[in-house]
């Protein structure tokens, strides 16, 4: 019972995330390890966005150093813009993340914050 305590626990750390994108951007996501494919240059700590940057982020004075992923794949696809051709899903220590929208199951995260794993599906 314990060590299944222990894994819930654990699973409550990380979550799995989907957002459309390019191409070029999923190879950097997965080159960099990062949510935004940009490299974390000199390992700087990475703290997760304010409710105000996630706020501002959803809406149009979205932060370049910001991006914003959903809980559901299917969301993640009808939101996707025309010219995305993949669908990353990554999976990420909750630490890094703001709740975004509401309505798109979003979480706000900096994109230099480190990932834990990355999936890629072509559209």
């Amino acid at each position: 019972m314990k060590k299944q305590n222990l894994l819930k626990d654990a699973l409550k750390k990380t979550k799995t995330l989907y957002r459309g994108c390019k191409s070029s951007e999923a190879q950097d996501i997965e080159q960099n390890k990062t949510a935004g494919g940009i490299p974390n240059e000199q390992d700087q700590p990475i703290e997760k966005p304010s409710k105000e940057q996630a706020i501002a982020q959803v809406g149009e004075l979205a932060d370049p150093q910001f991006t914003e992923y959903s809980e559901s794949q299917d969301i993640a696809r009808r939101f996707s813009k025309a010219e995305y051709e993949e669908i990353v899903e990554i999976e990420i220590e909750s630490k890094y993340l703001t709740e975004g929208s509401g309505s798109e199951s979003g979480w706000v995260v900096n994109r230099a914050a480190p990932i834990l794993k990355i999936t890629r599906t072509v559209k």
